[in-house]
């Protein structure tokens, strides 16, 4: 039958026997004392199995999780490097910006200047 396997029932007046100290009776009550003894050894021992699975399973939990922080250390490392980058060539940007301008404002000068000259010249001749 499916289930676990129960010890032999003890026959009637076992009992009274064992208390007497009868070898046979005392031999079954031995040997369901045994039987009783080698099946918690297997519970102990499929527990101890489960309870080393469920250590193995933590560490490899707890493993993960120093893995994830180094990985998010990195992250915010490499984000701020890339937020620096960005600072610098939007300096870059706005310096370059500025010297566009100026250059701009200089031509412009210039092209004044050589219009100015131009109508001196031609109001000379």
């Amino acid at each position: 039958p499916p289930g676990p396997q129960q010890p032999p029932a003890t026959p009637a007046g076992a009992t009274a026997g064992a208390a007497a100290g009868t070898p046979a009776t005392r031999g079954g009550l031995v040997n369901s004392s045994r039987v009783r003894q080698a099946m918690l050894a297997d519970k102990v021992a499929a527990q101890a199995r489960e309870l080393k699975r469920a250590q193995l399973a933590l560490q490899r939990v707890e493993e993960a999780m120093a893995a994830a922080d180094t990985d998010r250390t990195a992250l915010r490392a490499s984000l701020a490097a890339a937020e620096a980058a960005v600072d610098e060539a939007r300096s870059e940007q706005r310096l370059a910006l500025a010297e566009a301008r100026s250059q701009a404002q200089a031509l412009e000068q210039l092209k004044e200047e050589r219009a100015r000259e131009q109508q001196q010249q031609r109001q000379q001749q």
